[in-house]
Formats: structure tokens, sequence, C-alpha cells
């Protein structure tokens, strides 16, 4: 699956903090002798390579750009009809403990609100009927139970568990992110319509103070039937507890830009995989995020003609303020460039 080229890897980071992307193969929807559905365990490592947006010339103009302090935009090779996990246990090592709050195409994969650059505790009433929940965060009038928060967070997830593999169905369960072109099968297309975006956001917030500092290594199973549990990811909209901001993304020009497929991301097969209660109050983290990630996805193909369409020079001058200048030692008879 992956095309590690140009010096390209599959960590993407913004600031210190980092992400990587999984496309595995799409799990099938398995049921009992009753009918009724199994949830899978986590599927396996599956890491593709990722490319800086701003470094290659025939990115599609939509697709963001990065913004030198505060975000950082890539892109990934993607297979259709596969499905997609975030890898956030490389923030293990921060200095401070880490809260992340993540956009599928514009929509928070947990609440189905729209997503918002926010941090928001669901505590004692529904963010959207306002009415007080009854006993485990149930709204009678959602007919849902809500998650305890709208993010995931190193304080509350269990070390070597902090990832994503889908959108919240229930608790202790998930439903496969995967890639179609069938444009009915999208969950934000279906939610939000043209107003959907094309690409996945993340975002990081930081705690106040410095956390003590424990490494554990990481640890995942390798089979769709692992029972092995992990954390839900989510974006939300309203809630008892908040930090917010708009989420936004700056967009630079492209001199020759290739027009990649329109991939809906859609929710497939249960997999067992909950959303950790953050034990800390949201006064606890800072109020702006401190970073921003936008993965843009395109198939293999696509992602191999933007590569060989060349690429920008974001270095500049090897010589720096010099490179015009004379130079180096008299018998290399260096004039400068």
């Amino acid at each position: 699956m992956s095309i590690y080229r140009d010096g390209a890897n599959s960590e993407m980071s913004v600031n210190g903090a980092t992400v990587t992307f999984n496309n595995p193969q799409r799990l099938p929807q398995r049921f009992n002798d009753r009918g009724e559905e199994i949830a899978h365990g986590l599927p396996p490592y599956a890491q593709v390579s990722a490319y800086n947006v701003d470094e290659y010339l025939a990115c599609p103009e939509s697709w963001p750009r990065g913004e030198s302090g505060k975000s950082a935009s890539y892109m990934v090779p993607v297979k259709v009809d596969h499905g997609m996990w975030l890898d956030f246990n490389g923030n293990s090592s921060h200095t401070h403990d880490i809260a992340i709050v993540i956009s599928m195409q514009g929509i928070n994969s947990v609440s189905g609100l729209p997503a918002e650059l926010a941090l928001h505790q669901y505590k004692n009433c529904c963010p959207v009927h306002k009415d007080s929940f009854n006993a485990d965060r149930f709204c009678h009038k959602c007919n849902i139970k809500w998650p305890p928060q709208n993010y995931l967070s190193s304080t509350g997830t269990p070390e070597g568990l902090f990832w994503i593999d889908g959108f919240r169905a229930a608790n202790l369960i998930t439903r496969q992110y995967f890639f179609t072109k069938e444009e009915e099968r999208g969950i934000a297309a279906q939610m939000l319509g043209k107003a959907r975006t094309f690409n996945i956001g993340i975002a990081f917030w930081r705690s106040k103070s410095p956390k003590p500092f424990i490494h554990r290594p990481v640890m995942r199973g390798c089979s769709p039937d692992s029972l092995t549990k992990g954390s839900g990811g989510i974006l939300g909209h309203y809630g008892d507890g908040m930090r917010s901001m708009s989420f936004s993304a700056s967009r630079g020009p492209t001199t020759r830009s290739i027009e990649v497929d329109r991939l809906e991301i859609a929710a497939g097969a249960k997999i067992e995989q909950m959303i950790y209660p953050d034990p800390k109050d949201i006064g606890y983290w800072e109020n702006d995020p401190f970073g921003q990630i936008f993965i843009n996805y395109a198939q293999m193909d696509e992602v191999i003609r933007i590569i060989n369409s060349g690429k920008a020079d974001v270095e500049g001058n090897p010589n720096g303020f010099m490179g015009n200048l004379v130079f180096g030692t008299p018998e290399a008879g260096n004039k400068g460039f």
C-alpha cells in the first residue's frame, strides 16, 4: 500500500503532535444465528505514507495548505472499499497531556453534530435539546446515550489505546470508517450534503501543565478477530464545558492542479471500541488548540500523478542569504550561485 518516495514516511506532525494513518481491508458485517450483528476486534496495522501538500505543485487547489506554527496539510493514498483508522499513540512521549478532536468530512463522528473546533464535556444535559439527561447521559428525545465528551484524551485513554477506528454507534461500539465512491453511503453526504468537506481535520489541545513522563510500548491486535479494546475520537458542537474557536485552514496557489475523485467516508461493520471518559475538567486544557493537521485522501494512481508532476521549492537557496554573494575559500573559486 505504501509508496515511500522522496523521503516520505507514515507520520504526520504539527508542533510536536503526531498521527499516523492506516488503510486496512474493510471488515464484513457478520451475524450470529439469531440475526444479531457481532462486533469485530480491531483491524490490523496498515500504515500508508503521507506527503506534505505544500511540497507538491499539482495538489488540488481545494486542498488546505499548511500555515506556519498553526497547521500542516498532508495527502495520503487510499484504496476504495478499504477501512481506515487513526493512530495517536506517538503522542505518548509529548511533554503534556493531549486532547484531540476529529472532523470526518465536517461531521462529528460520534455525535453527528456539525464539526466545530471545540472541546466539550457532556455531563448534565442533552447538547441538542438542552433537557436534563436521564441516567447514564441518556436523552429520550434523541433516543441515544451521549458520549462523556467530544474528544479523545490521553488523561482518560489507557496507555497504548490512543486511536480511533470509526463512527460511534453506542457505548463500546463504533462502525468502521471506510472509503466509497457511493455518495449515498457517505455519513457526511447524508447529513451535510454539499456543505461537507473532502478531508479529515484533526486538532490538538495541550494540558495547561506538563505531565509526568511514563512511556510504555504500544500493542495492537493483528487480527480483525482480536478483542483488544480501543478508544473513540469525536467532534462535538455543544456541551456543559467548552473550549472553542473557528475551524479553518489557509490555502495557497498551485501551478498545475490535478483533480481527484471525491471519495466519501462511510460507516461499516461494528468494531468493539469505546470512548474513555476524561477524568479532568474542561479547565485542565488550554483555551485553544496548539496545532491542526488536515488529511487529504486520494486513490493511489492519483497520488502518484501528483508526485510525478514535480515538487515545489519549499527550502529556498541552500546557502541562505549568502546564495548570491561571493563565499567559500579562494582555491575553490566559488562565486556564489
